[in-house]
């Protein structure tokens, strides 16, 4: 019987000091689960940025080759066709 309670003892021992090392594992994990979704929260907010960025160089390198088409464009058409004068 004594046997008995000596081992009973040991393995609530065990199994207070797997619980605490499980909670301790877990708070961890949360921990890093956190970081990460902040870390991809300031990722996706960079990518945004960047991809502000380039839809306006965009628009501006679209409005510039309009002018540079415009300007060839324009002058063919009036020795073609005799418009604008």
């Amino acid at each position: 019987a004594g046997v008995r309670a000596d081992v009973q003892t040991e393995i609530s021992g065990f199994r207070a000091d797997v619980q605490t090392e499980i909670s301790g594992f877990r708070a961890d994990v949360q921990t890093e689960i956190s970081s990460v979704r902040a870390d991809v929260q300031d990722v996706r907010s960079e990518m945004r940025e960047e991809i502000a960025g380039v839809k306006s160089d965009l628009r501006w390198l679209k409005w510039l080759v309009g002018i540079g088409v415009a300007g060839v464009i324009i002058p063919l058409l009036r020795d073609l066709f005799g418009l604008f004068g």
